[in-house]
This record gives structure tokens, C-alpha cells and sequence, in this order.
């Protein structure tokens, strides 16, 4: 047995090493713990997410409903993004363009909500936002031309959210709101337009929910509606299901072009 003076010793180089294992830093400066604590918390937000969409589907499916399920599906176009600076360090995307849609199985999109902003561009950031918008939704255009007096131009938050919330009130099943539905890729700016959503929320003459609804993944909904179509996928782990998913969107196959539609 070691004497209690030299396990002090031994103490104190245990408890410094735990300390200097706790504070280790990635080569950008973020704490590890605090990584590994987002990488955790993201985990878990995914498991949730799978879980309630395959509780939803399966009770809807047994229930003969599915066809008649409304989905809600979101996107936001962005005119350019810009580093935000914080304890967790990101990017803002800054929204140009929202739409939002009620769809069925049964009758496909059955209503919309479709919502243009105007956007001031911030000195250093001219070239990328016409970059950008070349690229993707040539949208830039709003800016400086004739759509200045488009009917679905809209630049203030607190009439945007009205439009929003009364959009979505149908859907509010015992005052919660439906999961909404984007491109895993797009989770981003849509949580940028949120962010912008709940800003006006805080406002005291707000009246409204204060409560936006949860953003989820489309890849994971596609992909238990294809394991409802193809009994063999349940022989496979979930992400070969979700990976066969991402394939067929990424491939172009939905892209929408003009004359494909239903009647």
C-alpha cells in the first residue's frame, strides 16, 4: 500500500488527466465533448423521427387510411448563406422562396401555400447570391426587376407567419402539429426560414402557437412507404431501405416537368 502523500500524487495526475481528456479540442476548436454530445443528440432525433413515422404509416396502414394520410411537404429556395457566429458556428441561409403543400396518396396535393421574399443583400455578398441563384432558382431577379409588385411577394415575417400557422390549422390534431416533410439536404435553409418564423413568435403582440412544427426527413418517409410495397426489404436494415430511397430521388425519377400531370 502506497503511502497517503505519494497517492495524492498518483490523485492528482489521475484527475488532471480527466480534465485534460475532457477539454480536447478539434483542429477547428470546438470541444470534443460538445461534438460528441451534437453527434449524440442528432442520433437520437433520427431514431425518434424513424420510430414515429413507421408508428404513423403501420397504424394508418392496418387502419385502411393510408390513401387518405395527409403528408405536409416544405421547401425553401435561398438567395446566398452567410457564417453565423455563436457557440455552435453555422450557416444562415437566407430565404427567398417557400412553398408548402398538403398531399394524400389518394389525391395527391390537395392545397398550397406559396410565398416569395424579398431579400436585402448584405455588402460582400452580391456576387454569391448571383452566383447561386444562377445555378438554381434564378430568383435574384425579384430583387431588381418586375416581380417587385408580384402578387406572392411578401418581406414581413409577422404576415408570413399568419399565412403559415393558418395554413397549417386544419392539420393541429388536438392542438399539435404534423411533422413536415423535406430533402435531408434541405433541413438547413428550412430551419434558417423557422428560425425567422419563431423570431416573430416571441413578438408580445403575437397571439398565435408559439410552436413550429418538427422538421423530418422525406428519405425516411419514402422509405417505409417502399417497404410497404416490397415485402423483402424487411429482410434488410432499415438504411438499405432508406439508401435505396435517397437512389430513386436523387435520380431524377419525381422531378417534376411540365405535362406529367394528373387529372
Amino acid at each position: 500500500n502506497l503511502p497517503p502523500a505519494a497517492r495524492d500524487v498518483y490523485h492528482k495526475h489521475a484527475m488532471a488527466a480527466q480534465a485534460w481528456e475532457k477539454s480536447k479540442y478539434t483542429n477547428t476548436g470546438e470541444l470534443m465533448t460538445d461534438v460528441e454530445a451534437r453527434k449524440k443528440e442528432k442520433q437520437w432525433v433520427e431514431e425518434r423521427m424513424i420510430d414515429d413515422v413507421e408508428r404513423t404509416i403501420m397504424t394508418a396502414y392496418h387502419t385502411n387510411h393510408l390513401e387518405f394520410l395527409p403528408f405536409y411537404f416544405i421547401h425553401v429556395n435561398y438567395l446566398y448563406s452567410r457564417p453565423t457566429a455563436g457557440p455552435n458556428d453555422g450557416e444562415d441561409f437566407i430565404p427567398i422562396e417557400m412553398a408548402i403543400c398538403r398531399y394524400t396518396i389518394q389525391d395527391g396535393c390537395t392545397e398550397s401555400y406559396h410565398q416569395l421574399m424579398p431579400v436585402k443583400i448584405q455588402m460582400g455578398y452580391a456576387s454569391a447570391a448571383k452566383d447561386h441563384s444562377a445555378v438554381t432558382h434564378k430568383l435574384e431577379a425579384l430583387l431588381t426587376g418586375p416581380f417587385r409588385d408580384y402578387k406572392e411577394i411578401e418581406g414581413d415575417y409577422q404576415v408570413i407567419l399568419e399565412k403559415f400557422m393558418k395554413f397549417l390549422e386544419q392539420a393541429s390534431a388536438g392542438g399539435k402539429l404534423p411533422p413536415i416533410f423535406t430533402r435531408n439536404n434541405c433541413v438547413e435553409p428550412v430551419k434558417c426560414f423557422f428560425d425567422r418564423l419563431a423570431y416573430q413568435m416571441a413578438d408580445p403582440q403575437w397571439r398565435g402557437s408559439t410552436t413550429l412544427p418538427e422538421i423530418y426527413d422525406i428519405e425516411i418517409l419514402f422509405a417505409r412507404l417502399l417497404i410497404l410495397c416490397d415485402d423483402s426489404l424487411e429482410c434488410y436494415p432499415f438504411v438499405a431501405a432508406r439508401a435505396l430511397a435517397e437512389g430513386l430521388l436523387n435520380s431524377g425519377s419525381y422531378n417534376y416537368a411540365p405535362g406529367i400531370d394528373c387529372y
